[in-house]
C-alpha cells in the first residue's frame, strides 16, 4: 500500500534529501518512513518501523479518537490506482520502508542540484587523431590531438605541404613534452615541413624536459612555418641535448623556416656546464627567420635573447623591462600579413593576437553632399564624401 505525504513532510523530504546529495554525509540509509494517521513522518536513526516512536501528539489522537468511538476514515477502493496529485511528489512503500533506503522520488522535488564531473586534464599520454576539414586544413583544438600530431612528425609524416590550425587554447597541464620534430637523426625528413598557424590562441602548460630538441616543436625545416601563436611554459637542455646541437628554446629549438608573430612566456634552462645553448624563442644554429615576436623571461630564466640568429622587429619582456607602447610599435613593424596583428593594454604583461581593424572605404555618391564621420561618439576632424 502507498501512503501520500503531507505538503510540510513533502518540503522536509525535499530539502534533507537535497542536502545529502549536496554534502554527501549522509545516506539515504539514515532516514526511515514510520506510518502514522495515513502521513508519513520522516524520522532520524533506526530504520525499523517497529521500534521507531510516535509523538505524543498522535498518540493523544488516537486515545481521543477511540474514546469519542470514532474509526480511522476507510480508504477508498480505488484510491490505490489513482494518480498522484500535484502534492503527492513524494511516494514511500510500508514495504520500502523495512530497509530504509529506497525512496521513489520524482525529479522535480529536488532542488536544482546538478552534479559535473571536472573537465579532463592532459595525463600527458592520450593522443587522439588529426583529420583535415573539407578545406584540408587539420584543425586541433585539445591537447590530446597536439600530441597525436608529435606523434605522427616524430614518426615520419612531417605534413610537408599542409596546414595546421588551433581552433582553440590548449592546457598541456605541465606533463612532459616530447617536442614536434623531435627525432635524434639530423633528418630534414623528420622535421615539421608543414604550416602551423596558431590563429592567436596560446598553448599553456608546456614543460619540455632535457631532451633532443627542447621546445615546443624540435625541428621545423626550409618550408615550415610557425605563426600567430603564444606559448608559455618551461625548457630544459641538457645531456641529451648536449648531443645535438645543443640548443634549447621556447617556440622551436632548431629552426631552418620561419617564425613569426609568436610570443614565448616562461623559462628556458641549459646544462650547468653551459654546454647548451638557451633562447627565448629558437636556437641560432638553422638558417631560419624571427619576425615580429616576443619573449617574456620568466624568473629564473637562462635565456637573455628572443633567438640565436637574427631577430627582425622582436622585443624582450620581463618583470623588470615591462611591456611598452614602444615596443608595441616595434612589434607592428612591417609586420607579415597573417591574419591577426598584436595588440597591447596598458597594465598587461604580454601582447595578445586579435583580428586586424576593418578598413572601411567610403565613395562619393552625390558630389554637392558631405557627412561627419564618428567612432564611439567621438566626431572625426575630417570630413569624408559620401
Amino acid at each position: 500500500m502507498k501512503k501520500r505525504t503531507s505538503n510540510m513532510s513533502r518540503r522536509i523530504v525535499s530539502l534533507l534529501m537535497s542536502m545529502v546529495l549536496t554534502l554527501t554525509l549522509v545516506t539515504p540509509a539514515a532516514f526511515a518512513t514510520e506510518v502514522v494517521d495515513s502521513r508519513t513522518t520522516i524520522v532520524e536513526g533506526d530504520t525499523n518501523p517497529a521500534d521507531a516512536n510516535p509523538s505524543e501528539d498522535s498518540e493523544n489522537n488516537e486515545d481521543k479518537n477511540t474514546e469519542d468511538g470514532k474509526d480511522e476514515q476507510p480508504t477508498e477502493p480505488d484510491d490505490e490506482d489513482k494518480g498522484p496529485s500535484e502534492d503527492d511528489e513524494i511516494i514511500a512503500d510500508e514495504e520500502d520502508a523495512d530497509d530504509g533506503d529506497i525512496y521513489d522520488v520524482q525529479e522535480d522535488t529536488l532542488l536544482g542540484i546538478s552534479l559535473y564531473a571536472a573537465a579532463d586534464s592532459w595525463d600527458g599520454a592520450s593522443i587522439a587523431a588529426v583529420e583535415p576539414n573539407a578545406e584540408g586544413i587539420y584543425e586541433i583544438s585539445t591537447a590530446e590531438q597536439l600530441a597525436g600530431l608529435a606523434k605522427l612528425v616524430n614518426g615520419g609524416n612531417n605534413f610537408s605541404g599542409k596546414t595546421i590550425k588551433l581552433t582553440a587554447d590548449i592546457d598541456l597541464n605541465n606533463q612532459a613534452w616530447t617536442p614536434i620534430g623531435n627525432e635524434n637523426g639530423f633528418d630534414a625528413e623528420l622535421a615539421f615541413s608543414g604550416t602551423f598557424n596558431g590563429d592567436g590562441y596560446t598553448v599553456s602548460g608546456l614543460n619540455v624536459p632535457d631532451t633532443y630538441f627542447p621546445g615546443l616543436f624540435g625541428q621545423i625545416s626550409t618550408s615550415a612555418v610557425v605563426q600567430n601563436l603564444i606559448v608559455k611554459g618551461s625548457v630544459t637542455g641538457g645531456d641529451e641535448a648536449s648531443g645535438t646541437w645543443a640548443e634549447a628554446a621556447g617556440v622551436a629549438a632548431y629552426n631552418d623556416g620561419c617564425i613569426q608573430n609568436c610570443g614565448f612566456y616562461g623559462t628556458v634552462t641549459g646544462s650547468s656546464d653551459g654546454s647548451v645553448s638557451v633562447y627565448g624563442l629558437t636556437g641560432g644554429m638553422g638558417v631560419g627567420t624571427v619576425k615580429n615576436c616576443w619573449y617574456f623571461k620568466g624568473v629564473g630564466s637562462g635565456a637573455d635573447d628572443v633567438c640565436g640568429g637574427t631577430a627582425t622587429n622582436c622585443v624582450m619582456i620581463s618583470s623588470a623591462d615591462p611591456m611598452t607602447a614602444a615596443k608595441l610599435e616595434t612589434l607592428k613593424t612591417a609586420a607579415p600579413v597573417t591574419g591577426k596583428v598584436w595588440s597591447w593594454t596598458e597594465g598587461a604583461e604580454y601582447p595578445t593576437l586579435i583580428d586586424p581593424p576593418k578598413t572601411i572605404t567610403m565613395q562619393p555618391v552625390f558630389p554637392d553632399c558631405t557627412a561627419a564621420v564618428s567612432a564611439n561618439g567621438t566626431q572625426c576632424g575630417e570630413r569624408l564624401y559620401l
